[in-house]
């Protein structure tokens, strides 16, 4: 049986390997805009004066955490979750309000992004 095995041709591992990298890449960039995404509404969360400002103050000091190089213990993931928990029992409307607007003012700059025409460098000016 082993001398019957067909084997794939180059080309074939080729298109494989093209794919698995086309796939890796889609993933690294779907990963990258959604959390650029949450690091905008964590930092609109913060700013908009709709959140109580205990709250405000709390996903600020977590977040601020995350930035300092020394072991927190996961402090800061704790207390994230009991706001986000305070956030949607109470205030759910308020966070669904900060959330549409997070949404639309990323769609509005992906589109214009998407649709602007590339700057020109006039020749003459160099």
């Amino acid at each position: 049986m082993e001398g019957n095995a067909q084997r794939m041709p180059w080309w074939g591992w080729l298109v494989v390997g093209l794919g698995l990298v086309s796939v890796l890449v889609a993933i690294a960039i779907t990963f990258r805009s959604q959390l650029l995404f949450a690091v905008k509404f964590a930092k609109t969360l913060m700013s908009d004066q709709r959140v109580p400002r205990p709250l405000r103050w709390l996903i600020g000091v977590s977040l601020a955490i995350k930035i300092v190089p020394f072991p927190d213990f996961g402090v800061d993931e704790v207390v994230l979750i009991i706001v986000s928990l305070v956030l949607v029992i109470f205030y759910r409307p308020v966070l669904r309000a900060i959330l549409e607007e997070t949404r639309s003012a990323e769609a509005d700059r992906v589109g214009a992004a998407l649709t602007a025409a590339p700057k020109r460098q006039d020749p003459a000016s160099q």
